[in-house]
């Protein structure tokens, strides 16, 4: 699970230095995305981000090291990093890519145990960007903490709206925010009149902040039961009818 994220941060003071913080702000939030994503969606299963592996030395009580070129040298000879790393990483890989210009945020550990899976994770800090570190492999992203297979059925098009209010929906957080797409979505019950099923008469509507619905009546990002459209498949030489109700 990697979240990339392009922002431009506009500083409501007009002091430049405040974009920089804003970006380590969203990087860190994203980061924090990448392995509760797998939680939200994958109960029972845990995972680790670079956030995740910073929290879990500080939870154990493990300093955090905020190394420069400047302090690299003093922070080499902590007893308690020389512990947590390897003379390859400590010697060799770390002290590369401090010299390339970066800032680090270290957790004093480079070997953390989570579940089945052992490794670390650091932010590299540059001038106008900012990445989070996540090991074994120096990838970005999260991963599950334990060896196991992605269950597709639980929904079968996680990259499609669930835009039918009596449809199945995608999970969501409280507010309520579609944890497969990201989208806020809202559902509205206008009318409700006698027994439910083909005795009863109701209008709902479904809005979705991830695109234009098509036309609908009640403004973009709408669509309601009564609603239908036309679409053309290319490939196969026909057309459909694709309807709300």
């Amino acid at each position: 699970m990697d979240i990339p994220v392009v922002g431009v941060g506009i500083a409501r003071d007009g002091l430049t230095a405040t974009t920089a913080e804003f970006r380590r702000a969203y990087i860190q939030l994203g980061s924090t995305m990448e392995h509760s994503v797998i939680e939200q969606n994958y109960p029972g299963m845990s995972a680790v981000s670079t956030v995740r592996y910073v929290r879990e030395n500080n939870l154990a009580g493990g300093k955090t090291f905020y190394a420069t070129s400047a302090n690299y040298p003093t922070i080499a000879a902590d007893p308690a990093f020389i512990a947590g790393w390897s003379a390859t990483w400590r010697n060799t890989h770390l002290p590369n890519v401090i010299a390339a210009g970066a800032t680090l945020v270290l957790p004093q550990s480079g070997a953390i145990t989570m579940g089945s899976l052992t490794g670390n994770g650091y932010f590299e800090i540059y001038a106008s960007s900012i990445t989070a570190k996540i090991n074994p492999g120096l990838l970005n992203g999260g991963y599950a903490n334990q060896p196991g297979t992605a269950d597709a059925t639980k929904n079968s098009t996680p990259n499609k709206d669930t835009n039918k209010p009596d449809g199945l929906d995608n999970k969501e957080s409280p507010d309520p925010i579609d944890l497969y797409n990201g989208a806020y979505v809202a559902d509205q019950i206008d009318l409700a009149l006698g027994s439910g099923g083909a005795r009863g008469l109701s209008l709902s509507r479904h809005y979705s902040s991830s695109g234009d619905a098509g036309p609908s009546g009640f403004g973009r990002g709408w669509s309601h039961n009564f609603g239908s459209s036309g679409f053309v498949v290319a490939d196969r030489g026909g057309c459909g009818k694709r309807g709300d109700a």
